[in-house]
């Protein structure tokens, strides 16, 4: 007894070829094979459908939704307050709360817009706080802000930015005045927990550059990789000081016109331009 050949030679046909065959070719090449069983209008449409489906995989698995392939992938550094979550009311009502105990004026709704025409600098000379006290005012923030987390959201639009940017096959990282805890807690409360792969929290007030330049040597990451994304000021000084790019989001804390005036890389006013802004800046 012969073997049986399911197609001629046992060379079954990609998946291109019957994409394409016409009834023609298709009664020529397959006259008597396990294809003749179906129509070949049909053989076609489940062959495109097929390919369409590897296409996509393929796009998903190694170029990233189309995104330009490269060896290294970017390190996209996010701070948190203002930049990632929307936590300036909750910050105003506590520094209101403290500002008996720590000598400095309340801040009224009217002065909130003011304000954010300041750099970070300019806003700690204006309250009268002393500098010596700054450190004790921002470790009881955090603590009282703990209580607030539960009821905090992250800024309309961003965690679908972050999603894209993640899938794009970059970096995701944190760095945070705020505590560990809170930002955890926040991102368990809003199903981010996956997106961030670094979280650094600590004093960051104006130290920023000295904790990215230890990250990225710990890291052993170069610092052209790196894109730095904040909402203030100081934000920026970092990122210059690093020697990285940065860009400016005007969602947060300050308004645009003071981030316009501290020269950022980029300065954009909505979570989805970060997608198109990171894809395509290049590692240089």
């Amino acid at each position: 007894m012969s073997e049986f050949q399911p197609y001629p030679d046992n060379v079954a046909p990609t998946l291109t070829e019957l994409a394409e065959i016409s009834n023609e070719e298709w009664d020529k090449r397959f006259p008597a094979s396990a294809l003749r069983r179906i129509k070949p209008e049909m053989l076609r449409r489940n062959a495109r459908a097929n390919l369409e489906c590897a296409t996509y995989a393929y796009r998903r698995i190694f170029l990233r939704r189309d995104a330009p392939t490269t060896m290294t992938a970017k390190v996209i550094i996010f701070d948190f307050d203002g930049t990632i979550a929307d936590t300036l009311d909750a910050i105003v009502k506590i520094s209101n709360c403290l500002a008996a105990d720590f000598g400095y004026k309340q801040t009224s709704l009217a002065e909130i817009n003011y304000l954010k025409n300041l750099s970070s600098r300019e806003i700690i000379k204006q309250s009268g706080i002393s500098i010596f006290k700054v450190p004790f005012l921002v470790r009881k923030v955090k603590s009282e802000l703990t209580k607030e987390i539960q009821y905090l959201k992250p800024i309309p639009c961003i965690k679908e930015a972050l999603i894209e940017i993640k899938e794009q096959g970059e970096q995701l990282f944190i760095i945070t005045s705020n505590s560990k805890e809170n930002f955890i807690l926040f991102l368990e409360k809003n199903n981010m927990q996956d997106l961030f792969d670094f979280i650094y929290s600590g004093a960051t007030l104006f130290g920023k550059s000295k904790i990215i330049n230890n990250i990225l040597q710990q890291q052993n990451i170069n610092y052209k990789q790196v894109i730095y994304v904040g909402d203030e000021t100081r934000d920026i000084e970092a990122a210059k000081k690093s020697n990285i790019k940065a860009i400016a989001v005007s969602w947060g804390f300050n308004s645009q016109e003071v981030l316009a005036a501290q020269n950022p890389d980029f300065l954009i006013h909505q979570p989805h331009q970060l997608i198109n802004v990171i894809a395509s800046s290049p590692l240089t």
